[in-house]
């Protein structure tokens, strides 16, 4: 990626991580940005009922750590990261359509590196050719304000 020292207006900011996403646009000057949130996701809350069970517990009800072998040879399923990446899916799928509706032409991503790493997989060859940058910091938790100097100064 290039490196730039201003947000184009006709850019499209997203800040997310595996919970929390924030779409965002320059209603400043490119130069002196003010960032303004267009729409804010947030990762569905997961059912209680549905976490995953402990590892080595058995569906009769027994323990499979009591004897000396393992009873499977499969590894527990990652639920957190099953769930990043549907989230990464759902934030694909709403670039795509704003998109179609707003037209922006340049994309800026800050994202932690593992959910960048989710979210390229995830968005369209199209979708990726406007990504004018790609930030690998966690900035969902600062406001607003401070975002705009944050990736600035990044770059």
């Amino acid at each position: 990626m290039a490196e730039l020292n201003r947000i184009p207006d006709d850019s499209l900011v997203l800040v997310c991580d595996s919970r929390k996403a924030l779409f965002l646009r320059n209603a400043g000057t490119s130069i002196h940005p003010q960032l303004e949130v267009l729409e804010h996701m947030d990762a569905p809350r997961p059912d209680p009922n549905d976490e995953p069970e402990h590892p080595g517990k058995r569906y009769d009800g027994g323990s499979s750590a009591a004897g000396f072998h393992p009873r499977s040879a499969m590894e527990t399923t990652d639920v957190e990261k099953l769930r990043a990446k549907e989230f990464a899916e759902a934030i694909a799928e709403s670039l795509t359509s704003r998109q179609r509706g707003d037209g922006f032409k340049h994309l800026i991503i800050a994202a932690p590196p593992e959910f960048l790493g989710l979210l390229r997989d995830e968005i369209s060859d199209g979708l990726a050719d406007l990504v004018m940058a790609e930030i690998p910091k966690r900035l969902t938790g600062s406001p607003v304000e401070k975002i705009a100097t944050s990736l600035v100064a990044e770059w």
